[in-house]
């Protein structure tokens, strides 16, 4: 155990490696301040000074790299106690270890692409990242509640799951809880339904962070609202952070009672919206490296330039291009991504700008065609692989084709939960850019529908093209 006289290099050595370990805003504000009152060699404990009010948040998040940090300088080291300024006993818990009990809260599990490292920064979201950045590294204390608002595809669901993702990387002994509205109010009807909302309050109530994603979905659900402003309440008294998107600036969700949009007001409230050429040709580079994808930079010039409502529009260009590329046996050109842009969009897409969509009951037809199955099948309750297959992809297309919502999708397909269709169009998004068989599925029943869509409205020719290969002549596996 190191002596009273070697406690300031013992000292400088654990806040060397501190300073190793979190960002240096982090360490700036919460750990360089830090200073080491006594060893205590009968109880193998270190004291650390600290601010009044401060002990059981530094408890929290800090006590368990104080205590890793002490023992790698002084393997003796068995406890970390935190005591108030001029005090020689710990602040309000005699016998508490810095490192504190771990509670009964369930593994939050997060996409592991959806990182602040693989969020391309431009100058329209700079902002936003910078404070998503922060409510990270501050759970709790910097801009809370935090409120992203923007239109759809703009990065609000990845600024939350990275935050997520940043947190339970960093700060193992926080709790952290992401969900959508409409998974909040699936569960609170539930537990209205099976008379166990204690039980419901209690596990919304213990998070340090909690992130909420789509808050325009509360329309028409006033007793949830109230029920999410509860808790809301609840986390801010306890210090919790509460991180929020929304699709409208809530400052025109009307249904939102007084109070709600008060408490929202109380924090940080941002605009994310759609990027700028510059970020969406950054986008995607950073898109075709990330999975490998040979697309030559005039085409990526290209779609930065035809598209401009979201990422998701801008993601979903590329995909089709490399699709119909594959399709075809094609080299990926400037000719045949003006082929495929033309044939999805007949002129640059703005922010509401209508377009062409296929009705859901066309997308259910087309895609049970192409897998040799009857649209009822993809509505019934049946769960055989190639059933499960062929109703994710025709999920999918829902929302990047006919822009439908995840409830209404669900609706469609005669779901109950949301959440199938949002796994659906997640999976099928993921197998677009690791398996060629499903790209040319895709591909071929997106042209079978712009074909059938052209041809009714009479708005471009029909005539066959080598880069329009028909769906019923491709044999597809299921992955």
């Amino acid at each position: 155990m190191a002596r009273q006289h070697d406690l300031d290099q013992t000292w400088a050595h654990i806040q060397s490696i501190l300073r190793s370990s979190f960002p240096e805003s982090t360490y700036a504000i919460w750990l360089a301040g830090l200073r080491p009152v006594r060893v205590d060699s009968e109880t193998a404990t270190l004291l650390i000074e600290v601010t009044a009010g401060n002990d059981d948040w530094l408890r929290r998040r800090f006590g368990t790299a104080l205590v890793e940090a002490a023992r790698k300088v002084d393997p003796s080291v068995e406890r970390v106690e935190l005591v108030g300024a001029g005090q020689e006993s710990p602040v309000d818990a005699p016998s508490a270890p810095a490192q504190p009990p771990r509670r009964k809260v369930p593994p939050a599990t997060f996409k592991p692409g959806y990182t602040f490292d693989r969020f391309v920064i431009g100058k329209t979201n700079r902002f936003a990242h910078a404070a998503a950045l922060a409510a990270a590294e501050l759970p709790g204390h910097a801009y809370n509640p935090l409120l992203i608002h923007g239109p759809p595809g703009v990065g609000k669901t990845h600024l939350l799951q990275a935050i997520g993702n940043y947190v339970s990387t960093h700060d193992t002994n926080l709790a952290v809880h992401y969900t959508t509205t409409e998974g909040f109010t699936s569960d609170f009807t539930r537990s209205l339904k099976q008379n166990t909302v204690e039980e419901f309050k209690s596990a919304h109530r213990q998070y340090d962070v909690l992130l909420v994603d789509d808050l325009q979905f509360l329309e028409n659900k006033p007793r949830t609202a109230e029920e999410l402003l509860h808790t809301f309440d609840s986390l801010l008294t306890a210090g919790a952070q509460i991180v929020i998107s929304s699709d409208r600036d809530p400052n025109t969700i009307t249904f939102l009672e007084t109070r709600f949009r008060e408490r929202l007001q109380g924090g940080l409230t941002i605009h994310l919206p759609p990027p700028n050429q510059t970020t969406r040709l950054v986008i995607l580079r950073k898109l075709a490296a990330l999975n490998e994808l040979e697309v030559p930079a005039d085409v990526l010039t290209q779609i930065a330039e035809r598209i401009t409502s979201n990422i998701r529009a801008i993601e979903g260009a590329l995909i089709r291009i490399v699709a119909f590329a594959s399709l075809s046996e094609t080299e990926i050109t400037p000719h045949l991504a003006d082929h495929v842009l033309s044939s999805l969009y007949s002129d640059p897409v703005a922010p509401g700008t209508p377009t062409s969509r296929p009705h859901p009951a066309e997308i259910q037809a087309k895609t049970a065609e192409a897998l040799g199955l009857t649209a009822d099948r993809l509505t019934s309750p049946g769960r055989s692989r190639p059933v499960v297959y062929a109703r994710q992809i025709a999920m999918y297309l829902c929302r990047e084709l006919a822009g439908l919502s995840y409830p209404e999708i669900a609706r469609h397909f005669n779901r109950r939960d949301h959440t199938t269709a949002l796994h659906a169009h997640r999976k099928v998004k993921g197998q677009l850019l690791s398996d060629p068989d499903t790209r040319a599925l895709v591909a071929g029943i997106t042209n079978a529908l712009s074909t059938t869509s052209h041809t009714s409205s009479h708005s471009q020719s029909t005539h066959e093209s080598p880069l329009n290969p028909q769906t019923t002549d491709v044999v597809h596996r299921i992955p």
